[in-house]
């Protein structure tokens, strides 16, 4: 529950933020890996990463 609540405070910093360049990356990255996602697999987590540059790391129930 508290990394639901770390996740979340910094999605609402970038809304707050406006900061529109790094919402259009990870809004791509997040359609990327929606088309990505297996038959059935469930994300189970999704997290603001940095590797190089800005990223979304996500964790399902088959793969990280």
């Amino acid at each position: 529950m508290h990394g639901d609540l770390v996740s979340w405070f910094e999605l609402q910093a970038l809304v707050d933020g406006h900061n529109t360049e790094v919402i259009k990356v990870l809004w791509r990255e997040i359609g990327v890996l929606a088309s990505m996602r297996g038959r059935g697999e469930r994300i189970l987590a999704i997290a603001i990463g940095d590797m190089n540059g800005r990223g979304i790391f996500a964790v399902t129930d088959r793969r990280v």
